[in-house]
C-alpha cells in the first residue's frame, strides 16, 4: 500500500481506523520461507497520507487481530498513532509523522489488550515525530501490561523519536495497566534513552513542512 491519499474512510462504521487490518487465518505457503512456513510477506505501507476522521477511532493503520509483519513508514497521519492488539508482532512503525494521534487512546504508541511480543517479534516504534495536543498526553500507553514488567524492553523497541507535547518530557507520559509516570522518569529509568520531548509546540507550516519532507523521501 503506498502513496494513497485516505480520508472519510468510515462514515458508516466505527470501531476501526482509516486502514484495518485482521490476521485471523494462517496459511501454510512458501512466500515467507521457502521451506514452507504460515509466516508471510512483509506489509509494506509508505507514503500514505491520511486523515483518520469520521470515527475511524483505530487511528490511521489499526493493526488489529493478531496482525503482523507490517512495515510502515514515511506517512503522514493526522489523528492516528502506532496501535497493536490481540496477540499481534512484528509492526514497524518509523519515519512517519503523527499529529494529535488517536488509537482509541491519544497516544503515539499503544499496545492494547495483549502481552509483549516475545524476543525476535517485537513492536518497533522509531525515528518518528509524535505531536500530543494536550499536557500530560501519552507517548507510550500498555493496557494490559505493567510498567515494571521485565518483557517490556525485550519486545518493545522504541528510539529516536521527536515527541512534541506542551510541557515536554516532564508532562508526556508513559501507562501502563495500573500505574503511570512522565517520560522523563521513563527514560531515567533507561528507558527509550534516544527519544526527545519539546515542550515547545510546532507551528501549522512546520507540521506541514515535516510531512511534505517525509512524503518526498
Amino acid at each position: 500500500m503506498a502513496a494513497n491519499v485516505l480520508f472519510n474512510t468510515c462514515r458508516e462504521s466505527s470501531d476501526h481506523g482509516a486502514f484495518n487490518s485482521w490476521d485471523r487465518l494462517p496459511y501454510i505457503t512458501n512466500v515467507g520461507d521457502l521451506n514452507g512456513s504460515t509466516r508471510p510477506a512483509w506489509n509494506n505501507m509508505h507514503h500514505n497520507l491520511i486523515v483518520s476522521n469520521y470515527a475511524a477511532d483505530g487511528g490511521c493503520f489499526d493493526n488489529d487481530d493478531g496482525s503482523s509483519y507490517y512495515e510502515m513508514h514515511h506517512n503522514f497521519c493526522v489523528f492516528g498513532g502506532h496501535k497493536g492488539d490481540f496477540d499481534g508482532h512484528s509492526k514497524y512503525s518509523h519515519h512517519t509523522v503523527y499529529i494529535y494521534p488517536v488509537s482509541y487512546f491519544k497516544a503515539c504508541f499503544s499496545m492494547d489488550i495483549q502481552n509483549i511480543p516475545p524476543k525476535g517479534y517485537g513492536e518497533t516504534y522509531s525515528n518518528n515525530i509524535c505531536i500530543l495536543q494536550d499536557a500530560g498526553g501519552m507517548y507510550l500507553h500498555f493496557a494490559s501490561v505493567e510498567l515494571d514488567d521485565p518483557s517490556i524492553d525485550v519486545g518493545i523497541h522504541m528510539g529516536n523519536n521527536s515527541l512534541y507535547v506542551p510541557g515536554g518530557a516532564e508532562s508526556a507520559t508513559v501507562v501502563g495497566q495500573s500505574s503511570q509516570m512522565s517520560f522523563a522518569d521513563w527514560a531515567k529509568a533507561g528507558h527509550d534513552t534516544t527519544t526527545k520531548a519539546n515542550g515547545t509546540m510546532p507551528t501549522v507550516e512546520e507540521m506541514m513542512s515535516w510531512g511534505q519532507s517525509i512524503l518526498q523521501q
